[in-house]
């Protein structure tokens, strides 16, 4: 009578198998614990993340998006800063219409939940700086003025009542880079002397 055969990997000791059952099921037991919730975060904490978020993003939505478009816009729509301000070419008035347009978009970004935090003014002179900024384009597609005019004191109403309240430091931002129209040269040196005080 011939010998069994042996299985192709041996005889696996009884005390192995049932060590390594007892591992698979503990580790599928519904007993096991869950891991530790993480707690919330405390009032201060969120508060000093959204200081954080807001320190490290607007600086550069100003500086890079905002500025240089309202820059564009004021200089165009303030006559009390500059005589004769409003745009006489197609190309100024397309500048506008771009300038508008970015600060519409811009006033999205800012109206977003990151940004906002819920609060209410700011979200009021996020839309009144969209309208704003809408009410212009029109004016510059028309090669209106007077609706450009209105349209930048709307813009510069809601920039100033923003920054006043959470941005003291820039209460009055935005010089004109560039200007739309040739301003009046300064006058020469001969005639800046003050009479009588020689070279």
């Amino acid at each position: 009578m011939p010998a069994p055969s042996k299985p192709p990997f041996g005889r696996l000791p009884v005390c192995v198998f049932m060590l390594a059952w007892g591992a698979v099921s503990a580790g599928c037991s519904p007993d096991t614990a869950p891991p530790p919730a993480m707690a919330p975060a405390s009032p201060s904490a969120t508060a000093a993340a959204r200081d954080y978020l807001l320190a490290a993003i607007l600086p550069d939505v100003m500086d890079l998006l905002v500025d240089p478009a309202a820059a564009v816009l004021f200089a165009a729509a303030d006559p009390p800063a500059r005589v004769d301000a409003e745009p006489r070419s197609a190309e100024a008035w397309q500048a506008v219409g771009d300038a508008a347009a970015q600060l519409s978009r811009t006033s999205d970004t800012l109206a977003q939940p990151a940004l906002a935090q819920g609060r209410a003014d700011w979200l009021q002179w996020t839309a009144s700086l969209r309208e704003g900024a809408a009410t212009a384009g029109a004016a510059a597609r028309r090669h209106d003025p007077r609706s450009l005019f209105a349209a930048g004191v709307q813009v510069r109403t809601s920039c100033q009542a923003c920054h006043a309240q959470y941005a003291p430091q820039r209460a009055e931002p935005l010089v004109p880079l560039v200007p739309l129209v040739p301003t009046t040269p300064p006058p020469s040196r001969e005639a800046a002397k003050a009479p009588g005080l020689g070279s």
